[in-house]
């Protein structure tokens, strides 16, 4: 097998999203494996219900919200697959009656490859979970309720 053939071998499997590649001719046994990378990237999630035009980076404002739900929403900020966990063997990052403080991790949306934490928005306790961990989620659906 000449350089140039291995060399097309990895270019074909860098650009494909398959991650493992054995090739044999002859005596010649090659294999290749390429890493897939997942990030964590930290999204934040929306209150619902919110009027359209509040600007949430105003704390006085975040506080009027907070006194005028009993119950929060967590929404989804972005389509995926909602996990409860950080992998399929850890505990979950929230349960049901759990305290929970603004800026914590209560769970992930996978999207593209890419593991994206959702934080809690303000400080509760968890009164509801509402999506089933490996569901499919939508841009804007409630994922928990977070109340006092």
């Amino acid at each position: 097998m000449q350089i140039n053939e291995i060399k097309e071998l990895i270019e074909s499997l860098d650009k494909s999203s398959l991650t493992k590649l054995e090739v044999v001719n002859g005596d010649v046994k090659i294999k290749l494996e390429k890493k897939i990378v997942e990030r964590l990237i930290p999204v934040e999630a929306s209150l619902s219900p919110t009027p359209k035009n509040m600007d949430l980076n105003h704390a006085a404002e975040k506080e009027e919200v907070k006194k005028d739900l009993k119950n929060n929403e967590i929404k989804a900020p972005l389509v995926g697959v909602f996990y409860q966990a950080p992998s399929p063997n850890a505990k979950p990052y929230v349960t049901v009656g759990q305290s929970v403080e603004q800026g914590e991790t209560v769970c992930i949306i996978e999207a593209m490859k890419v593991l994206n934490e959702i934080k809690a928005p303000i400080s509760g306790i968890v009164k509801e979970i509402k999506i089933d961990d490996g569901d499919i989620v939508e841009f804007d659906q409630v994922l928990m309720e977070i109340g006092d």
